[in-house]
């Protein structure tokens, strides 16, 4: 795998963890949707992605993104290297190739905060798409 642009592939529902927390990063990331629709915001801008879209995130430009349909895939590709640590650090091996079940959680705020701070992420807000 070339480690100047890992993938990560993610899926995600719209009431559970679809709403992720706006952040300034080090890194600029892309997001391929292939099933379900996102909706973003980069810079202050909202963009609707429907299966198909691809967004970019420029480098160090405020950005986050919230589930849209029920459910949503997407691959995300980030430039540099450096965001799938991030991911690995934060999270917690799968028990089965599905989504986790509603009991689980997210990590706790404070600390997501933190290690992405170790990362060169900033967390900007709480989660949802900025009004």
């Amino acid at each position: 795998m070339d480690e100047r642009a890992p993938r990560v592939e993610a899926e995600r529902e719209r009431d559970r963890g679809a709403q992720q927390r706006p952040a300034a990063a080090t890194g600029s990331p892309g997001f391929y949707v292939t099933e379900g629709e996102l909706t973003f915001w980069v810079g202050g801008r909202v963009i609707e992605a429907p299966a198909g879209s691809f967004v970019y995130g420029p480098r160090d430009i405020p950005h986050t993104f919230a589930v849209a349909s029920p459910e949503a895939r997407f691959l995300l590709v980030t430039e540099p290297a450096g965001f799938e640590s991030f991911m690995r650090a934060l999270s917690e091996p799968a028990q089965a190739l599905t989504l986790p079940p509603a009991t689980v959680q997210p990590p706790e705020p404070e600390r997501m905060i933190a290690l992405a701070a170790e990362y060169g992420i900033e967390i900007l807000g709480p989660p949802g798409i900025p009004s």
